[in-house]
Formats: C-alpha cells, structure tokens, sequence
C-alpha cells in the first residue's frame, strides 16, 4: 500500500456492449469557477454540518470523474446528466464525510478507480470460501488479520456476500504483513477453523479481537465457536497451514500488491479500502457481460502498477531544493553531517511504521555523515485518532533525554496507541512518569507539533512519511536503495 495522500486517478470509460475501446462522447465544456452543491443533479447535500456540506462541495469540485470525461466530479453532475459514474462517486463523498472522515481518506478511498482493460491470473486454489464455485463473478481478497484497513474494507466484503450470494464466490486469501507480528498466528488460528468448517466464525472474532491477537484468545474464540480444542491447539503449534498462507501471500507479492487489503473482481485489481459501491460497480459489470456475452478482452498484466492511471504527481518538487530549518526537534547523529534528513511522520501511519527500519538502518551505515531529525506531523483525528497524543509523548520524552527509547516504543505499539499505554513506556524507559504524565496531560508540547505540521503543509507535504534529504523531497516509505541513492549524491557533493 502508498502512503495517506491525495491521489487523482482518471480512468477509461468502457460501453459494456462493445469489446472495444471508444473514445468517450462529447460533452459539454466545463464553465469556470466552483459548481455550488445545488447545481449538482442527483446529489443530496442534506444531513451535512455547514462545515461538513462545505467540504464535500470542495472535494467534488476539484477531483476528476473516473468516466473518461475530464471534468471534475461537480462539472459532470451539472453538465452531463446520463454519467454512469459520478453519481455514485458523489454518493460515497457524501456518505464519507458524513461519517467524519477526512480529505485525503476519502479521495483515496473514493477517487482512485482502478484502471480497466487488465487483469491479473490468479486462481482461489484451496483457500477459504463463500458463494457457489460456478459463479460468474469470483472475488479473490487478500487481507492481513492486524491490519486497520482490512478491519474498514469487512463491511463492504460482508454485504457483497448477503447481496450476491447466488452469483459471487468470495475467496479469502491470507497476506499477513511482516510489520504486524501478530498476523500470521491468527491466520494460521483461521485456517484451522476452516478445517473443522468454522472459518467464518472465526474470520468475524478475530476481526473483533484485533487488538488482542494472542495465542489465548485463539483458543478462547475457538471454544466459543464449538471447535475440537485438542485438533485446533494441535495445527497451531505443528504450525500446520503455514505454507499455504505463504503461497497466498506470495502470490499477491509476486504481482507487486504488497499493501493489504488487496482485492481482484475476476482478477481486476481494487487497491486498498475501497468502499461498497466500487466493488459493487465492478460485480455488476462483470454480470452483465457474463448475461450479455460480450466481456472484453483484457490484457493480462504481471504488476499491479499496470492496473493503476498515473496518479498526477502530489506533494513537493522532488526536483526542488527546500531550505526548512531542522528546528529544536528531536535528532540523531551528528550535528556536523554532512547530510541532514528532515523526517515528517506520524506514529499511526502504517507506511511510517514500515519505513522505521530503513532509518536504523541508514543511521548504522552512515554514523558519521548523516543527522536524523523528526518531524512530528500527525494526521487529522479523522483519519489517526492517536497520532496527535502520540506525539505529544514522544516530545515528552525527548524533554527527558528519551526519544530513541519513546519513539521505537511507540513504533512497535502502533495499534495500541492510548494515554495508558504512553505511561507504561514512560514506566519502562525510566522517564520522571509524575513530570510526563504531566506534559501529556497539560498538552505542553501541542504547539510545537501543531507548528510542525504547519511547516510540512506550507511546502505541500499534505502525507506520511514526507522525507527531505539536505532538501531534496522523497514521498512515502521508499526503499533503502531510493534513499541511499540521494544520501551518497549529497555526501559526494560535500566533498567537492
């Protein structure tokens, strides 16, 4: 998966009663300035706060509709009324910001339609599954038990099971991430259930458990769901399932869909936690071909990155110089490297936790030439109700000289960020827990952290992790190498 950003996709429209591609139909030209919510046909505005009405009015007037048009979604409502698309977007805009989510969450969740016209060959094997095995539609779902999103997307996957269950078979493939320890224990606990024909029962509890995945509450949720004990406790420790999880997760890797969740509508890729109505849009286009007959041909791609539109390129000018202070915030290495990395990042962002081990990692082979700094840049509660307080604790600690400490913590404790859990690290890492519990309480550092959030925003570094290398601009958790890369350019330009 890719880090909290705004991604604008534009996708292909397809006539479902051609195999070809047409060029989409004329339509009027848009008319400057924004569309006001009551010009847009079809959507219902009500319900909304006065600030929650003016947001979805701004995200429908600056994302594009993903039916080949090239106006934006609000243009589309007033200005071509038989769309097939934007209605349901707006749809889903609404509802999202009904609920209280954030910008950046709903146009990833809602305006980042796959691109059509590819598939993936991938096959339900023996993995766990509902609906008939002849179904016209097959949904093959890769997830990770810890996962938050994969938690977000359970909704959407149990009503397409109640709305199609004579026509979809849904798969469940298990892809437990290596940054979530307890993910592939609790896969191997599901797949034992679905030996002993339980696996649903206990998909849904270990969802419900997902902050406490121990092997007790295994054993607990498999009495509670009437399993042989003896027969369950006895695959989780042969580790029985284990290879078969990993061909599944391999084969999501081996495509490059390494983010949970991952989807394929008949091998047609939906990334991430996409609500209901777009897997809903992609099932009912996939049976009104298999009715009609006349599915087109799709190209058969080896790289998610092929099902994806070229997002339009977010964030700072990775060929821009930025001159931003590295402040009084918390650092490591040398004051006199000759690289300085600016790091903004949030402690509940997931692509922050996964780019954690690639910054150790740069501060052992460059002990000398390269000075760490943190940025703290929380993302709205919305989106990470946590990360704001976790932040505060860990600028508590840095006033105490126990940053590295606090903030590893933090990292490894990323799904179980609460007050009682900051004053349990502070306990551990021998922090003054009186003078600490004080600051978090006092929000004593809020200001600080506000203002580095600010200083991110200012140069459009809207996401985590956003990273400055002397400067130099690198969205989201990038690879070693990417880094490496800029690090060695910039210390050969210090010894010139």
């Amino acid at each position: 998966m890719k880090p909290h950003r705004i991604v604008l996709m534009v996708a292909l429209c397809l006539l479902a009663t051609s195999v070809a591609l047409v060029a989409p139909p004329t339509k009027p030209a848009p008319s400057t300035g924004a569309v006001p919510p009551e010009a847009m046909t079809g959507l219902v505005f009500d319900g909304l706060t006065p600030e929650q009405k003016a947001l979805a009015v701004s995200i429908l007037n600056e994302n594009g509709c993903d039916c080949g048009c090239g106006m934006r979604v609000a243009v589309c409502r007033r200005d071509d009324a038989k769309c097939p698309r934007s209605p349901g977007l707006g749809k889903s805009v609404i509802d999202l910001v009904q609920q209280g989510k954030g910008r950046e969450e709903i146009v990833k969740s809602v305006l980042s339609p796959p691109s059509k016209f590819v598939s993936f060959a991938l096959t339900p094997g023996d993995s766990p599954s509902i609906g008939p095995k002849n179904a016209k539609v097959t949904l093959l779902h890769y997830f990770d038990y810890q996962c938050p999103y994969c938690t977000r997307v359970g909704p959407a996957i149990d009503q397409i099971a109640k709305d199609y269950a004579d026509s979809v078979r849904i798969v469940y493939k298990m892809h437990p991430l290596s940054m979530h320890p307890n993910a592939m224990p609790a896969a191997e606990a599901a797949m034992a259930a679905a030996a002993q024909g339980k696996f649903l029962e206990m998909h849904h509890k270990l969802f419900e458990s997902q902050q406490q995945l121990t092997r007790e509450k295994f054993l607990s949720l498999a009495k509670d769901i009437g399993l042989d004990i003896d027969r369950f406790t006895k695959d989780l420790d042969a580790h029985t399932y284990a290879a078969a999880i990993q061909k599944d997760a391999k084969e999501a890797e081996d495509i490059g869909a390494t983010g949970t969740p991952a989807s394929f509508v008949n091998g047609r890729y939906l990334s991430g936690a996409k609500p209901y109505a777009n897997f809903k849009d992609l099932i009912d286009e996939e049976l009104g071909w298999a009715k009609a007959g006349n599915r087109p041909e799709f190209k058969t791609a080896k790289n998610v990155s092929e099902a994806s539109a070229r997002p339009k390129s977010p964030g700072p000018d990775p060929n821009k110089v930025y001159e931003i202070a590295a402040g009084d915030a918390p650092s490591r290495g040398p004051a006199s490297a000759k690289v300085t990395i600016l790091h903004y990042f949030d402690y509940q962002c997931p692509f922050c936790v996964r780019v954690a081990p690639t910054f150790e990692q740069i501060l052992k082979d460059y002990p000398k030439d390269v000075r760490l700094v943190y940025k703290m840049h929380p993302l709205p509660p919305t989106m990470h109700p946590n990360a704001m307080s976790a932040a505060e604790a860990a600028m508590a600690a840095n006033a105490q000289g126990k940053f590295a400490a606090m903030n590893e913590k933090l990292f490894s404790n990323s799904t179980a960020l609460s007050r009682d859990k900051y004053v349990e690290i502070a306990g551990q890492i021998g922090l003054d827990v009186k003078r600490f519990t004080n600051d978090i309480d006092t929000e004593a550092y809020k200001k600080v952290i506000d203002a580095t959030t600010a200083e991110a925003m200012s140069v459009g570094a809207t996401a985590t992790p956003s990273t400055f290398i002397n400067g130099r601009f690198v969205s989201g958790a990038a690879s070693y190498d990417a880094f490496k890369r800029i690090i060695d350019e910039e210390i050969a330009k210090a010894k010139k």
